[in-house]
């Protein structure tokens, strides 16, 4: 959903995200792009509660280096089910940053790291070097700008 290497919404984005929500999608999460894309939750007519777009969760896996394409979101959504009005809606919603580790030279070894370890030098491997946890640092704050840009109460989940 929306193209190779913008972040913005494109109109094909938001009229596929109205569609859905208009056909009572509780959650629309789209990736493509290869960078992350704007996160919100909006009112929804059709469910009657809040809904849960993410325009896109970034590269979770990738070979690309460059920035903005190094960098992905795991979403981590909480719903409640009410039986007695029989609906389920978003109760909380939490997003972690990740970075591409890609080795180094020849080896080619992809982790996926948490890119907040880059602020944290307790958790940071030792093989991670100096340029690659200012790349890390780069992925995190540039992923929690476009992801609480439309949504700045969207809370940022951490891993030990």
């Amino acid at each position: 959903m929306g193209l190779e290497n913008v972040t913005e919404p494109t109109q094909l984005q938001n009229d596929a995200v109205r569609f859905a929500l208009e056909a009572g999608a509780t959650v629309v999460i789209g990736s493509h792009p290869h960078m992350i894309g704007p996160m919100k939750k909006v009112y929804s007519k059709a469910i009657q509660d809040t809904a849960f777009i993410a325009y896109s969760v970034g590269n979770f896996l990738s070979n690309q280096y460059w920035r903005y394409t190094d960098a992905g979101v795991i979403l981590k959504l909480m719903f409640q089910k009410n039986f007695t009005k029989h609906s389920t809606y978003l109760k909380e919603s939490k997003f972690l940053p990740t970075w591409v580790y890609r080795g180094i030279g020849t080896k080619k070894a992809h982790v996926i790291l948490p890119a907040q370890w880059g602020k944290d030098t307790t958790n940071l491997p030792e093989f991670v070097t100096s340029d690659q946890k200012h790349k890390m640092v780069e992925a995190f704050n540039d992923t929690k700008t476009m992801v609480t840009k439309d949504n700045p109460s969207f809370k940022l989940d951490t891993v030990k």
